[in-house]
């Protein structure tokens, strides 16, 4: 999502990533703000192992009441499972009931 974007709970968002961290894949969390340690919107590990650095993936998470909350400073963060600290967060959205 992108800053500003606004979402309904229920609703389905395409997070377009990219990366070159080989491994096991990703983590899709859900935050409500940069301190939030974030709630996985998936169940398991998600995305390419081996990621080529240039080419950019897509991931389908749904907004549902058990990962998500209504809140103005929405944020999904992408992290890769091999290397935590180069995760990356979406813009800030809002998601409405």
């Amino acid at each position: 999502p992108a800053k500003g974007d606004s979402f309904k709970m229920g609703d389905t968002i395409t997070v377009v990533y990219g990366s070159d961290v080989q491994g096991s894949g990703y983590s899709f969390k859900f935050k409500t703000s940069e301190e939030d340690p974030g709630v996985d919107m998936l169940e398991e590990s998600a995305g390419p192992e081996k990621p080529d650095g240039k080419t950019c993936y897509e991931q389908k998470v749904v907004l549902t009441k058990d990962v998500a909350k209504t809140t103005d400073n929405a944020i999904i963060r992408v992290v890769p499972y091999e290397k935590t600290s180069k995760g990356s967060n979406s813009g800030t959205f809002k998601v409405t009931k």
